[in-house]
């Protein structure tokens, strides 16, 4: 009798695990082997290619975690098609699993529309083919997305670097969580809103950080043009005058040695913008005590030393104290170096 034929109480008692659980299930679900729910499960065929022809082949570039993508189908020999079985053509809620290869194994899409013509897989892709009686297709493929499937699978590939296989075998053996199968619906359909909402938050991130680089700019160059606090010198205009505040200036900059030989080409300052009466431009050399280059030593990893701040500990306008790298305690460079509060870093070398 084909698998077809048996009643959803034959397959469920054939696919019932006895054994230990990876975890535990509510008392009316059961764990069962995914080759047991599925009506077909194999490994694609290795095509013949040509440069066009009315049969499709699926390769591991379709199969992405945004969704099956068929654009990127390639074609096969149609002459090669008396080597096919009918049950090897694709149909809507086949699952699709890449099966082999470092980066791209365990990535599994879902056919969700009806496909047009004859579409097969290629060797490096399995298809699953759920049983649509005991089974939801759409839940299915998010368990099998999802990230206890997808961690399990790193202790179920065999192969080298770079050749990992996922075996017929592993697949056809792997457990499923099986609800009731109005539940299943139920759950399915509660997962994709969720999962839809998500995804809309996501998206709102993502024009949020579009525009967040160009709001920064903006309100940097509205703070230092003086228009966020115009309203601010008229109520407080009495305060310090503008003869006043540009004679303090001149007299921090007759007080200060040169720190380095000005080397600032004159055309810039043509190109200053005018600022509030009351503001002056000046130069950052007439404004700090010091500016040095850091440590050139060499650094180790030993933690009882005086840790070292280096490029890749500036991220954003803040400091990430992490992998961080450490010089001896008295090592001359310790006290040379060493930073205080309201010091400015900034990095000097790379794109």
């Amino acid at each position: 009798m084909s698998k077809k034929k048996k009643t959803i109480e034959e397959l469920l008692g054939e696919a019932l695990v006895l054994e230990e659980h990876p975890y535990k299930i509510p008392d009316n679900w059961i764990w069962v082997r995914l080759g047991y729910i599925s009506n077909y499960i194999q490994r694609g065929k290795s095509p013949k290619y040509v440069e066009f022809s009315n049969v499709k082949v699926i390769s591991q570039k379709c199969v992405q975690w945004s969704g099956f993508d068929i654009t990127r189908a390639r074609y096969i020999n149609e002459e090669t098609l008396k080597n096919y079985q009918k049950e090897r053509f694709l149909q809507k809620n086949d699952l699709l699993w890449n099966s082999t290869g470092t980066g791209t194994i365990g990535r599994i899409a879902l056919i969700t529309d009806e496909l047009e013509g004859i579409v097969v897989a290629d060797s490096h892709v399995t298809v699953v083919r759920p049983e649509n009686s005991v089974i939801n297709s759409q839940l299915l493929y998010r368990w099998l997305s999802s990230p206890y499937v997808q961690n399990k699978l790193n202790n179920a590939w065999s192969g080298s670097t770079n050749q990992v296989e996922l075996n017929l075998s592993t697949v056809k053996q792997h457990q499923v969580p099986l609800p009731p199968l109005n539940e299943q619906k139920r759950i399915a359909e509660k997962v994709e809103r969720l999962l839809s909402k998500i995804e809309e938050a996501k998206q709102l991130i993502e024009e949020a950080k579009e525009t967040f680089e160009l709001r920064r700019a903006a309100i940097l160059d509205k703070a230092f043009r003086g228009e966020l606090t115009r309203k601010w010198r008229g109520e407080n205009a009495d305060i310090t005058t503008a003869n006043e505040w540009i004679e303090q200036i001149n007299l921090l900059k007759e007080g200060t040695k040169t720190k380095y030989k000005d080397q600032l080409d004159s055309s810039i300052l043509e190109k200053l913008y005018e600022l509030p009466r009351e503001w002056k431009w000046v130069r950052l050399n007439d404004l700090i005590e010091a500016s040095t280059y850091g440590t050139s030593a060499k650094t180790n990893d030993d933690v009882t030393g005086t840790p070292v701040l280096r490029m890749g500990n500036i991220v954003d306008g803040y400091l990430e104290l992490n992998n961080l790298k450490y010089l001896p305690n008295n090592h001359e460079d310790v006290l040379k170096y060493d930073l205080q509060t309201n010091d400015l870093l900034f990095n000097r070398t790379n794109s």
